[in-house]
């Protein structure tokens, strides 16, 4: 997960949602520069 930093809210968000996530076991990894980037459309 990424996000841009003028987009507060999710700047304020998204270290508490990966926070969650750990504290349940799951696992975080860096992306790098051969990695794709997935698009989700919103409607």
């Amino acid at each position: 997960m990424h996000c841009r930093q003028t987009d507060n809210a999710t700047l304020y968000a998204l270290p508490k949602i990966i926070e969650f996530y750990k504290n349940r076991g799951f696992k975080f990894e860096t992306l790098d520069k051969y990695e794709g980037d997935y698009i989700f459309p919103f409607k």
